[in-house]
């Protein structure tokens, strides 16, 4: 007998969440026909600083609560991902053990796997557990809530006080359709002017907040080489508009914030405006601003009769419980 392999029955799942500063890193290795097109992704950054640990024979396969575009950043506490490994020929035990050898009785799950780390993503909450926890993941990318926050444009001469009240007028008819509307903003000066302190981004901001609507969408035109042509309807829970200048061109805007500023040297200012909202999974929000050549209904622009485009997407939140927060295991990835 020339050799035995020996691997592990079992799969194991190590979960945690990623976050995505950057706009241009696809969450999976991206090919059209045939060829790759960018150097790395989300799933390989993370699995190249995973899997190692288990055992050069390791093998995964990589799952995450819902993805986002290539040119969208991904922050707050960051998006839900799962790696189910198999062929590892090292445990967790063992290598908790080896660690409390070299380092006494300092040492965690979490720290085994994310000390081996080290500016382009990163990853926090890691946990290992057994493979029917990733149910917990499914369970959760059915039933979770998404905020989104986004730069627009409106190349008619930016929102006005009658755009505003062209959309909330609109929004009141669509309200009468539905026994979910939370009713409309009834101050509707713009730009907005009472700030409230937002957490996220750690200073105020003044905003108009308009309630929930439902909107249908066909499969939009930029995926249908590779989805099924549907209709879907999704449920807008809320969504707020703010004013560019006077919170991305401020001189304590927000660092999150930023990054938009030098929109300002492309679109006329005064045309950009900020849109926050809540809305349930699944919802295509670039196509929910501009309306896809009429193949979403109701879409921002067609609310106010006017033609929108959506800049830069961020996504700020993903509701889901799984996998539990872990106070301090933020870690730095690179490529």
């Amino acid at each position: 007998l020339a050799s035995v392999k020996v691997s592990r029955a079992g799969p194991l799942i190590v979960a945690g969440r990623y976050s995505k500063w950057s706009r241009v890193l696809p969450q999976t290795p991206w090919f059209i026909d045939g060829e790759r097109k960018l150097d790395s992704s989300v799933e390989e950054l993370i699995s190249a600083r995973i899997t190692p640990v288990f055992g050069s024979s390791t093998t995964f396969t990589f799952v995450s609560s819902g993805r986002e575009d290539i040119d969208v950043r991904c922050l707050g506490l960051g998006r839900p991902f799962a790696l189910e490994l198999s062929d590892y020929n090292r445990t967790l035990s063992s290598m908790l053990r080896s660690q409390v050898d070299q380092c006494g009785d300092r040492v965690t799950d979490g720290n085994v796997i994310s000390d081996r780390a080290n500016d382009l993503s990163w990853l926090a909450d890691i946990v290992v557990s057994a493979a029917s926890s990733k149910a917990s993941l499914k369970d959760g990318d059915v039933e979770k809530r998404k905020r989104y926050r986004a730069l627009c444009w409106c190349p008619q001469g930016g929102l006005t006080p009658e755009k505003i009240r062209l959309l909330d007028t609109r929004l009141r008819e669509l309200a009468k359709q539905s026994t979910n509307s939370e009713g409309s903003q009834s101050n509707l000066q713009w730009p907005p002017r009472e700030a409230t302190f937002e957490a996220d981004l750690g200073a105020e901001v003044a905003y108009l907040t308009f309630g929930r609507f439902t909107i249908e969408q066909l499969t939009p035109i930029r995926v249908l080489h590779r989805r099924a042509l549907i209709a879907r309807k999704r449920d807008i829970i809320w969504f707020r508009l703010s004013d560019f200048t006077s919170n991305v061109l401020r001189k304590d805007a927000p660092f999150v914030l930023r990054e938009f500023a030098s929109q300002a040297s492309v679109y006329p200012k005064e045309e950009l405006f900020l849109l926050e909202l809540c809305c349930e999974a699944g919802t295509y929000v670039k196509e929910l601003v501009h309306g896809d050549l009429g193949r979403t209904q109701p879409s921002l622009s067609s609310l106010i009769d006017c033609p929108l485009d959506l800049i830069a997407l961020d996504v700020i939140a993903v509701e889901q419980d799984w996998p539990p927060r872990i106070e301090n295991t933020l870690v730095k990835i690179e490529i």
